[in-house]
């Protein structure tokens, strides 16, 4: 047993009564009692007497580990003294003192022989200090929780919450006009502010208290700003100065669990447990959009350029629709994603499929070589374009591969020119918005533009459009489809004669129980044994998200080649 004793101490501006009803109380100690953000105590139990038991337990938030507290009390003398042994028969003593409308708080406890000094000085420091915070906290509030788990790492969610623009458009939700002046830098004074009506600045005023990067940011609000004047001091502040909020950042995964405590007022609650699951929301379709734009930008970067046999563009339907031409044989069309370019898309999957097949692969309005037309994109739209490209190359049937945007334009043109595919195939992808999991649609509800700036699906574009400035109107065009609520009905998807090839990601993103659905309705999900096999197949790739299933060119050729023939 270490023999060598650790004193920590405070002074909290409440008086003693009240510090020890806060220091004792379960009902409180659940609210102060951790070392840091990440940890905290979802239950407390004691008898408080001498010879009575407690027991503490404390978690990490994200559930990756905990333990329990306990022991027993020696000596309990109500307002002044406390002394207990815990398990491993350590004691700890703890004086409070009246020092007028203060008490101090000195607690000193036997060291453990497994962590350094410092390191046990510093932890049950924290503790007290986290209870200092708690005890301090203005009359008249109390804190509400709030969490989301967000499909992005602590470092992608903590930069993008408190970017300066991404802050304003997750707090749009509080206000449209809302947004910050000041630093994030522990210490920093910050005003959250918005314009109202007349034009004038409201806000509150507030000093950054901790940020630890991606880990933990806590906010102190010491007054108001009130038409573009600061307020500190005063009845309009004197409730609820010294509220905190705080934002913490918790790894699980690849994702984060972030949570948000704040102090408020009853005058204001109601207001914030309406307001504050949106703008997580918001914050969460951010974070996701910004996501798959990076697994884009990972797997454009693995492509490598391929020889062509040849090019042209089809004059169709008042457009000049670029078209690459390598192989000889069957014709297979290769219809690729939003944004991308035949490049991006099929630069692994061409020189494979075109040993045995003539590819034909297109860019559809607007991608990369083919110039955008004063024509809104629609899918029925590029259905037509994809027939009258097979017209002018004197194709009068072909197989049609298409990926994600290609695929849903690949069930158009099945349902609107059947006699003109042989065979369809699907990566990725869905006939209507349902066939999408909730979160992806929340993230194209939230794209913008400029979230696709400096990718490259934007280099890619600037190398070959035939006018480069037209990239946002291009974009702005790509996210009214996106962004509609589409459906080419399922009577549709079961009247296809073709054989369809279903290929998916097992963690793509397309909803799986819409995904049985529609290969049901393309006669699959029987008992083969007893029917035969169906005509259409399904295919599932294990570990694979919506982009890195384009990754695995070895099992989709031989997937693809298998049905082909």
């Amino acid at each position: 047993m270490n023999n060598q004793t650790i004193t920590i101490e405070t002074l909290v501006s409440v008086p003693v009564s009240k510090a020890w009803n806060l220091w004792t109380d379960p009902n409180h100690i659940v609210k102060w009692s951790s070392a840091s953000p990440e940890w905290h105590t979802p239950r407390a139990e004691h008898d408080l007497k001498p010879g009575g038991t407690f027991n503490y337990r404390m978690e990490a938030k994200n559930g990756s580990m905990g333990f329990d507290f306990g022991g027993v009390f020696d000596v309990v003398t109500p307002n002044e003294y406390l002394e207990y042994t815990i398990g491993d028969n350590r004691k700890v003593k703890i004086w409070f003192s009246e020092r007028g409308d203060q008490t101090y708080i000195s607690e000193t406890f036997e060291a453990e022989s497994t962590n350094p000094i410092e390191m046990q000085r510093a932890g049950w420091q924290a503790i007290m200090d986290s209870f200092k915070t708690y005890a301090e906290k203005p009359e008249g509030l109390e804190q509400i929780h709030f969490e989301i788990e967000i499909n992005a790492k602590p470092e992608k969610v903590y930069e993008t919450m408190l970017d300066e623009q991404h802050y304003k458009e997750w707090t749009s939700i509080f206000n449209p006009t809302s947004r910050y002046e000041g630093s994030w830098k522990k210490d920093s004074k910050m005003l959250f502010i918005g314009t109202n009506e007349k034009g004038e600045n409201e806000g509150m005023v507030s000093r950054i208290k901790e940020n630890i990067p991606n880990q933990y940011v806590s906010i102190e609000h010491l007054g108001m700003v009130s038409k573009g004047q600061e307020i500190t001091t005063g009845d309009q502040v004197t409730g609820w100065a010294g509220s905190l909020e705080n934002y913490t950042f918790l790894a699980k995964d690849e994702k984060t669990l972030l949570h948000v405590d704040m102090d408020t007022n009853q005058e204001f609650k109601s207001y914030f447990q309406d307001t504050w699951p949106k703008a997580l929301d918001k914050l969460k379709s951010i974070c996701e959009s910004l996501v798959l734009i990076i697994f884009i930008n990972l797997f454009s970067m693995q492509l490598t350029a391929q020889g062509l046999k040849s090019t042209g563009y089809a004059p169709v339907n008042g457009q000049k629709l670029y078209y690459e031409i390598q192989g000889e044989g069957s014709p297979i069309i290769l219809l690729h994603g939003a944004f991308m370019t035949i490049h991006l898309n099929w630069a692994q999957i061409i020189p494979e499929l075109s040993k045995t097949r003539k590819v034909i692969a297109l860019e559809m309005q607007g991608h990369g070589h083919t110039a955008d037309i004063n024509r809104d994109i629609s899918f029925p739209a590029l259905a037509d374009d994809v027939a009258a490209v097979m017209k002018y190359l004197k194709i009068d049937h072909a197989d049609i591969l298409g990926y994600s945007f290609g695929g849903t334009i690949a069930y158009q043109f099945a349902i609107q020119y059947p006699d003109l595919v042989n065979k369809l195939i699907i990566i990725s992808s869905t006939y209507k918005s349902e066939g999408w999991q909730s979160e992806v649609r929340n993230a194209f509800q939230s794209m913008k533009p400029e979230y696709l700036d400096n990718t490259p699906l934007n280099a890619d574009y600037i190398s070959v459009a035939p006018d480069t400035s037209h990239w946002h109107a291009f974009l702005n065009k790509m996210l009214v489809l996106i962004k509609k609520h589409f459906d080419l009905g399922d009577e549709k998807i079961k009247s296809i004669k073709a054989p369809v090839l279903l290929i998916m990601g097992d963690n793509d993103g397309i909803d799986k129980s819409v995904l049985v659905q529609t290969y049901q309705l393309l006669g699959g999900c029987t008992v083969a044994d007893m029917t035969g096999v169906p005509k259409s197949r399904l295919a599932i790739i294990p570990g694979q998200s919506h982009v890195s299933v384009m990754m695995e060119t070895g099992v989709i050729l031989s997937t693809v080649h298998s049905f082909l023939n």
